[in-house]
């Protein structure tokens, strides 16, 4: 029996409170009723409960990304209770906005650290609980290779998320384990509105700008997050894939 198909295989997902983990994690609850599931958050609780009341047997955890011992008491608390991980997703974002120059050395480092460069800290804190069958979920953007106004650190951060995916596949291939990235289309967000300030005018735009007439909703993004948990996607790691609608074949920033 794969670690996918085991019902006490946990499922984790750091950065729930947001709107994206939020749908990836409803969504990865409904494919495997039952099975033990964790929603983290660095400072919304409130938001965190709230998905979590929405899944039935859902916890809550408070886990700050920038911290390899917040990440490591994490993965002990799913260990005391579970039977390994099946899916572990990265989908927490820390937003700082300006010119890199701007935003200084060590502001943007610390967004490159909890936004990027804790995939490897939680591959790490959870490794021993991962096994064939496990997915491990990245959620990064478009700017990680594209310039847009304002996003140079969390566009840094999604390039390391990126690259670490495409190491971390390679290395954990041989157990079984696959490493994705999702790049979905802007989408109504606290960090959306963080960056850009007027999130209506985002949302209007991106509706004019997606080829079909309507952007994505936050259940299609989570679509792309269910099956490459599943074994029917076994074929497919390191990769980064586009769930845009297409709007990044036409949309100029």
């Amino acid at each position: 029996m794969s670690t996918y198909e085991n019902p006490n295989a946990a499922i984790v997902v750091v950065g729930a409170a947001g709107g994206l983990g939020g749908a990836i994690a409803r969504r990865l609850a409904s494919d495997r009723p039952g099975a033990p599931l964790w929603i983290t958050y660095r400072g919304d609780a409130e938001r965190a409960e709230a998905v979590a009341r929405e899944i039935p047997g859902a916890r809550t955890a408070r886990c700050d990304l920038h911290s390899a011992d917040d990440m490591q008491r994490l993965a002990d608390e799913v260990r005391a209770g579970t039977d390994g991980v099946a899916t572990l997703v990265h989908a927490a974002v820390e937003v700082a906005t300006g010119p890199a120059l701007e935003i200084g050395y060590e502001r943007f480092s610390e967004v490159v650290r909890s936004s990027g460069l804790a995939l490897l800290g939680l591959t790490a804190a959870f490794d021993d609980q991962l096994g064939d069958g496990s997915t491990i979920l990245y959620c990064t953007s478009i700017g990680s290779f594209r310039v847009i106004p304002t996003y140079s650190a969390i566009g840094t951060a999604k390039a390391c998320g990126e690259a670490l995916v495409r190491y971390l596949a390679a290395e954990l291939a041989p157990r079984g384990i696959r490493v994705n990235a999702i790049s979905p289309p802007p989408f109504a967000s606290q960090a959306a509105q963080d960056v850009v300030g007027d999130l209506d005018a985002l949302m209007a735009a991106t509706d004019a700008a997606t080829p079909r007439g309507r952007r994505l909703d936050l259940a299609e993004i989570a679509d792309l997050a269910s099956y490459l948990s599943e074994p029917r996607s076994s074929g497919i790691t390191g990769q980064s894939i586009l769930v845009d609608g297409a709007i990044f074949n036409t949309w100029r920033f």
